[in-house]
């Protein structure tokens, strides 16, 4: 995994020439990697499992997950007024907490994310916490499709 270097306009080198061990940088990451596809043998399941494979490899450590450990009802602010997050929700703010940054494998759908994604997200993300707004993280989104379009 290599540090991305800020500042450069689209179409420039975004990778820096050093790695964590080299900048300091805290040591190791924990990067939590996941796959928005509810299928189980979808690319992007497979494309999440390579990115912490890669990720485990240059020393950090990965929390590897499905987006069915994150599935929730379709979000609902009277609902969380109500009665706080549904478990998926929760499972998914605790873990992207305790995460240093996070890759998401997401299919793309119709031009757009996957309404599961965005639903979780909402969900996750609604009452920001501490922990939620530091910055910033390594983020990465990885897309796979597979050649019908």
């Amino acid at each position: 995994m290599r540090m991305v270097a800020e500042g450069r306009g689209p179409g420039q080198d975004r990778r820096a020439s050093t790695s964590p061990r080299q900048t300091g940088a805290s040591y190791p990451l924990r990067i939590l990697v996941f796959s928005a596809s509810l299928r189980a043998d979808s690319l992007n399941t497979r494309l999440a499992a390579l990115a912490a494979t890669t990720i485990e490899a240059e020393g950090h450590t990965t929390d590897l997950a499905t987006m069915a450990e994150f599935d929730a009802p379709s979000y609902n602010g009277d609902v969380e007024a109500a009665g706080g997050l549904p478990p998926g929700a929760e499972n998914l703010r605790r873990r992207l907490e305790a995460a240093h940054g996070f890759v998401i494998a997401s299919p793309e759908y119709n031009a757009s994310l996957p309404g599961v994604l965005k639903n979780s997200i909402d969900w996750g993300v609604a009452q920001p916490t501490p922990a939620l707004q530091r910055a910033p993280r390594p983020t990465a989104l990885g897309l796979t499709v597979d050649g019908r379009w």
